[in-house]
């Protein structure tokens, strides 16, 4: 069992009339590994300004271990003092709070004073985590001036433990000092329909040219829906105050849907902005875009901070958020045939629902039940998805769970979803359409 605490409760044994058993002391021990570790670097200052590109490692890792990294970066550390007393509790830190109470205190009873370095205001979160020990891509905020890095070793087993020997890490020369992103619009109000967004790229002190950039959605983003997107996306660039100009020479799409890849002409002066135009459908509650750039001839990004890059732009960020007015789940239901006749004869033997479903997470599973008149479940047809929002279609074949024809007659059709959505918010969580069978 993987327990951090616990609690051992026991009463006093009577050996005789008044008489208890005292306890003086126990003791308990453990044996073997620990089933989770954490071991976090002091702050790692890196050379000037590069690029964290990769990060790797060796270790020993017998069955049923594992060692995972992440890392966390930053440009300023706070300097404060802890002081302890001299059986080595705290008594507290910083020079309002604890110097003048460690002042007062006789000589042989102050402890140690420590000096300790705290995070600044601008560091990165914890990274996600990176399992790759022959190398993992960094995905903390870059180029920064210093670096934090958190190993995590784990067991599922007491006799086994993991040995971490070594970290390594790899740097290229950034695309700029730094970048900022943002986009618009943040608000979505029409779920499932396409619509045009832009992408603001902020180019702080330009150190080598760049012809990539790749735009990561969040799940229910999807950019994009086939090869016309190539005549859809424009580019445009210029300086941080002013116009901003069509770029010239052709942009190349290398991948959408998920994600934007494009590659364009090279860039490598007078640039301090530059403006995506995409085309996108939000199906989803929402979530944060990543922007990235990067030179071809490496095979590294550089990841863009969240900022404020062009002033009259009301964004200042990249978290696209859903605000439709009204929450339903299925959109845009076609329902194709009406009337079914699963003869054989190949013409309208299958009935066909397309649809479209937003504000789902991950691995929901979607319904589609058939009802005869007297509400007599017949058929249930299920579909579940890793990305559960997107454009469906269900087809229904005339037959009973027991794969028996259905007689004639009409039918009810619910959409639904497999699962409890009380306390969703939403305004409607089912659709019915009555269909009909007939010979």
């Amino acid at each position: 069992m993987k327990a951090r605490f616990f609690q051992l409760v026991f009463d006093a044994t009577e050996v005789s009339d008044n008489n208890y058993v005292a306890i003086g002391e126990m003791q308990v021990f453990g044996s073997g590994f620990q089933p989770e570790v954490w071991l976090e670097s002091d702050p790692i200052l890196l050379p000037g300004s590069q690029n964290l590109t990769e990060i790797s490692w060796e270790a020993e890792t017998p069955p049923g271990t594992k060692v995972v990294l992440q890392t966390k970066t930053g440009n300023t550390l706070l300097s404060d003092t802890l002081y302890y007393k001299d059986d080595g509790s705290l008594l507290g830190r910083g020079e309002a709070g604890a110097k003048k109470y460690y002042g007062r205190a006789f000589k042989n009873s102050q402890g140690e004073k420590v000096l300790v370095f705290d995070e600044g205001p601008e560091w990165s979160e914890l990274s996600e985590i990176y399992e790759d020990a022959s190398g993992s891509t960094i995905t903390s905020p870059a180029p920064r001036r210093i670096l934090k890095v958190r190993a995590t070793l784990l067991s599922d087993s007491p006799d086994a433990a993991a040995t971490l020997r070594s970290i390594k890490l790899n740097f290229s020369d950034p695309v700029a000092r730094r970048l900022l992103a943002e986009v618009v619009p943040t608000r979505v109000e029409a779920l499932g329909i396409e619509g045009p967004f832009s992408l603001y790229v902020g180019v702080d002190t330009l150190e080598q040219g760049f012809n990539e950039l790749l735009v990561r959605a969040p799940s229910g983003l999807v950019i994009g829906v086939d090869d016309t997107i190539e005549e859809q996306v424009q580019m445009f660039t210029g300086p941080a105050s002013g116009e901003l100009e069509l770029s010239d020479g052709p942009i190349q799409v290398l991948g959408y849907g998920d994600s934007l890849h494009v590659r364009f002409p090279l860039l490598d002066a007078d640039v301090e902005v530059v403006r995506l135009d995409f085309p996108a459908t939000l199906y989803s509650a929402g979530g944060r875009l990543e922007a990235s750039l990067r030179n071809s001839e490496s095979k590294f990004w550089q990841r863009a901070d969240v900022g404020d890059v062009v002033k009259d732009v009301a964004s200042n960020g990249l978290l696209v958020v859903a605000s439709p007015k009204r929450k339903e789940l299925f959109q845009d239901l076609t329902i194709e045939p009406r009337v079914t006749t699963p003869n054989g004869d190949d013409v309208n033997d299958e009935l066909v629902a397309e649809f479209t479903v937003v504000l789902l997470g991950n691995n929901e599973t979607v319904e589609m039940d058939i009802f005869d008149l007297s509400g007599h479940l017949v058929r249930q047809l299920t579909q579940t998805r890793e990305v559960s929002t997107g454009r469906y279609r269900i087809a229904w074949d005339g037959l009973d769970n027991n794969d028996k024809l259905v007689p004639p007659g009409l039918y009810t059709l619910r959409l639904g979803l497999q699962g409890d959505t009380d306390g969703a918010g939403l305004d409607k969580s089912t659709v019915l359409q009555t269909v009909a069978v007939t010979y």
